[in-house]
């Protein structure tokens, strides 16, 4: 009896140690800043920071990782110079303050930390919040390219393909760009695609450039999936994109979904035309000119005003058409500022529609009209 209890009191602690080593073998190891609580180095710092600021291992909290950063930067610790700079930049976590933000940003950058580098190239060759210097972009970026970093080869790229001579090289652009696409970084293909197209810096080769701007479309990028909705909609010559209305409007409806007016637009334009749809759908074509025009696309705004001068499927309003015809016509829609002349004075105090005018409310006199 007690060699039987024995051998149950053996088999439970057995047991009892089996669970307790899978527990102890499975939990999450320890965080690197908690490992060193009396480590006061600016690493430790740092580290600390970044787990407040992304809110892992620790509640998110921007005071606490701000004020970690700023004392890792002062004690020359680049990368905390660059996350306290750009915090301090966005307010984020006290004060904001752009100038003293910019000033951090360019002194991580000049200790060699990446991401400024990066930030300052970008800056210089885009003009954001400093005046556009494309020879010191290039400065901050070639380096940090030749290590491997693909946003930066791909905005390397871009700064030789769009640059003024000395410094345009449609060759290295390519090159650059090249390199990026070879890590897969999704901003590269568009670029790299048109240049293929046009022969720019490579050999002209159209199954490469179709190839790429797939890719691009793949990879969501709004113009290239606006530029192959064209070319199903037109069959371009030479491409693998032969006319496909419904195809033409899939992309289209890709391209608007990330707020491209131009393909909202289009949108419309297929449903009203019964291009790739079951059946013509003015309702939905309208809904699209209107999101369109909401967005400032001066087409779509002239085709408002063509919906409201006509009453297409809304209540006629000459109020509603010189307001669209007017915005269209501020940004140099030639159309719509003929149309604004030719209403000028036919609507009455309350904005309806008044008597005929001499020259007449039909679509005749409104040549652009296309209904």
């Amino acid at each position: 009896m007690n060699v039987l209890l024995v051998l149950l009191v053996g088999i439970l602690l057995g047991v009892a140690g089996m669970w307790l080593w899978r527990r102890y073998a499975r939990a999450e190891p320890v965080p690197a800043f908690a490992r060193t609580e009396s480590d006061n180095s600016a690493e430790a710092m740092y580290q600390q920071g970044m787990a407040y600021r992304r809110g892992q291992d620790l509640e998110l909290d921007f005071q606490a990782a701000r004020r970690l950063f700023r004392r890792a930067a002062e004690m020359n610790h680049a990368q905390a110079q660059y996350e306290y700079g750009m915090m301090l930049e966005r307010g984020l976590g006290g004060e904001q303050n752009q100038s003293k933000g910019f000033r951090w940003i360019d002194h991580a950058a000049r200790s060699g930390c990446a991401e400024a580098r990066l930030q300052m190239g970008k800056r210089y060759f885009t003009g954001d919040g400093l005046e556009k210097n494309p020879r010191r972009a290039e400065q901050y970026l070639h380096g940090i390219a030749e290590a491997g970093l693909a946003e930066a080869q791909t905005v390397l790229g871009l700064l030789y393909r769009d640059s003024e001579p000395p410094l345009a090289d449609p060759v290295r652009a390519a090159e650059w760009l090249t390199r990026a696409v070879g890590q897969r970084y999704p901003a590269a293909f568009f670029p790299l695609s048109d240049l293929y197209e046009r022969g720019v810096g490579v050999e002209r080769d159209l199954k490469k450039a179709d190839e790429l701007l797939r890719q691009a479309a793949d990879f969501g990028e709004p113009q290239a999936q606006l530029k192959i909705a064209r070319y199903y909609l037109t069959g371009a010559f030479g491409h693998v994109f032969t006319q496909d209305y419904r195809q033409a409007l899939d992309w289209f409806k890709r391209a608007a979904s990330h707020g491209v007016a131009e393909a909202e637009y289009e949108v419309g334009l297929r449903y009203e035309q019964n291009e790739g749809v079951d059946a013509p759908d003015m309702n939905q074509a309208i809904a699209s000119y209107l999101k369109a025009a909401e967005m400032g696309y001066a087409p779509a705004q002239h085709r408002m005003g063509q919906v409201y001068l006509y009453g297409q499927n809304v209540n006629q309003s000459m109020r509603e058409a010189r307001r669209w015809f007017a915005a269209a016509a501020a940004q140099g829609h030639a159309a719509a500022a003929r149309q604004v002349q030719k209403l000028h004075t036919h609507a009455t105090e309350d904005g309806s529609l008044g008597q005929p005018s001499p020259v007449g409310e039909t679509s005749e006199n409104f040549p652009e009209w296309k209904g």
